[in-house]
């Protein structure tokens, strides 16, 4: 399975393991409890749920994604490491390769 992991010193970086998909993954790679923000039909990320109460640090990259999928309200930005899956009906998945390239055109990467 494989997830991508945005930092906000702009580092991305992508996870290969079997539970990459697991709560206790996401949570491990936002540093605590985290909460879903569906970025489009079949991409979601993954974020502290505090990590702007937190004073986590502003997220360049993920807030370029959030902003390039149309979820982000004025002003809104990504708080701390973000973490983007895939999604198939009501499950986190692996992304695809498809899913991959969108995320890092999203992230204004590549």
């Amino acid at each position: 399975m494989r997830i991508m992991t945005v930092t906000p010193t702009d580092v991305v970086y992508e996870v290969h393991s079997a539970d990459a998909t697991s709560l206790t993954t996401l949570q491990a790679e936002c540093g605590g409890p985290v909460e879903a923000i569906s970025l489009t039909a079949d991409r979601v990320m993954w974020v502290h749920e505090d990590g702007k109460s937190l004073g986590q640090p502003f997220n360049r990259r993920a807030t370029a994604a959030l902003k390039a999928a149309g979820r982000a309200f004025p002003g809104d930005w990504i708080a701390g490491t973000a973490v983007i899956t895939g999604r198939k009906g009501p499950e986190t998945t692996s992304l695809t390769d498809e899913q991959l390239a969108r995320t890092y055109q999203d992230l204004a990467i590549r």
